[in-house]
């Protein structure tokens, strides 16, 4: 799938993949991958900003390249 060990982790704790075990070592089914993928696709996953983001877009500015010097 491209993601680390410590993030598949955090995604099985929280219930977003699954994975099966064999010999102690968790493996992901190509089945739950494109369980996954279509979640992720759909925004079910999807969070509300937090941090600097959430009061830049709170005061009607966007989130990219704000308040940054141009060289």
């Amino acid at each position: 799938m491209g993601i680390s060990r410590c993030t598949m982790y955090r995604y099985r704790r929280l219930g977003w993949l699954s994975v099966i075990n064999i010999a102690g070592r968790p493996y992901v089914t190509p089945e739950s991958a494109a369980e996954f993928n279509r979640r992720a696709a759909a925004g079910e996953f999807k969070k509300a900003p937090h941090g600097a983001a959430q009061q830049t877009l709170a005061s009607g500015g966007t989130a990219t390249n704000q308040g940054r010097v141009k060289a």
